[in-house]
C-alpha cells in the first residue's frame, strides 16, 4: 500500500481548480441569467398564442420545445410575482391620492359649503385669490413645487380662512401629479401629506389629517 504525501505545489494545484471551478459558475451565472429572463418573457407569449397551446394539447410540441418550456414556465412565475409587487405598488399610490382627495373635499364642503369632485381655481370667488392661485399652479407645472409651497406657508400665515381655501386647492392639484414628476422635482407624495397635516394644524381642522391621513 502507498503512501499518499500531500505537498504545498498540490494545494497551489487544488487552489487552482477551486478558482476555475468559481470563474465557471460566475461566468455561467452572467451568461444563462439573461437567457432565462427572456425565455420568461418567450413564456408568457405561448402561454397566449393558440397555435402553441393547441400543439401543447395534442403532445406534439418538439422535445426541444418541452425543455425550453419547462424552464419558460419557471421564470415566466418569477416575472409574474415582479409583475404583481409593481400593481400593489400603484393600488398604494392610488390609495393615498384617494385619501388627499377625499380629505380636501371634506374639508371644502364642511368649511366652505363646496361639494365637488374637481377643485379649481374658478372655484375662487376673488379675482385677485384666483390670480394667485394660477400663479402658483403654474410654478408646480414649472417643477418648482418647493417654491410654490414655501409662498403657500407665507400665505396662510395670517390664517385667514380665504388663504386656507386656496392651500387645499394648491394640494388638490399637486396631488393629481404623477409620482415620476413629483420624483423629477424633488418632491414626493408623503410631502404632499405633510404639508397638509401642517395646514390644518394652523387652521385647527387637524381632526381630518388624522382621520384621513393616519
Amino acid at each position: 500500500m502507498g503512501l499518499f504525501i500531500f505537498t504545498p505545489n498540490d494545494e497551489i494545484e487544488d487552489a487552482e481548480k477551486i478558482r476555475v471551478h468559481e470563474y465557471g459558475h460566475c461566468i455561467q451565472s452572467i451568461v444563462l441569467g439573461p437567457v432565462f429572463v427572456i425565455i420568461g418573457i418567450i413564456s408568457l407569449v405561448w402561454g397566449r398564442h393558440p397555435y402553441f397551446a393547441k400543439l401543447r394539447e395534442e403532445k406534439k410540441l418538439p422535445y426541444t420545445f418541452c425543455f425550453v418550456e419547462s424552464w419558460a414556465s419557471k421564470w415566466g412565475f418569477f416575472l409574474q410575482i415582479i409583475k404583481q409587487k409593481g400593481e400593489s405598488n400603484l393600488f398604494e399610490q392610488d390609495y393615498i391620492m384617494k385619501l388627499i382627495k377625499e380629505m380636501v373635499r371634506a374639508i371644502l364642503k364642511l368649511l366652505f359649503n363646496i361639494d365637488t369632485n374637481s377643485p379649481s381655481a374658478e372655484l375662487l370667488e376673488n379675482a385677485e385669490e384666483q390670480q394667485m392661485l394660477d400663479e402658483l399652479l403654474d410654478m408646480v407645472d414649472n417643477g418648482l413645487i418647493n417654491e410654490a409651497e414655501n409662498k403657500i406657508y407665507e400665505i396662510t400665515e395670517e390664517g385667514k380662512k380665504t388663504d386656507l381655501e386656496i392651500a387645499l386647492l394648491f394640494y388638490s392639484y399637486l396631488n393629481d401629479k404623477s409620482d415620476e414628476f413629483l420624483k423629477t422635482h424633488n418632491y414626493s407624495r408623503d410631502e404632499i401629506k405633510a404639508g397638509l397635516k401642517d395646514v390644518t394644524v394652523r387652521y385647527g381642522v387637524d381632526g381630518f389629517a388624522e382621520m384621513f391621513l393616519q
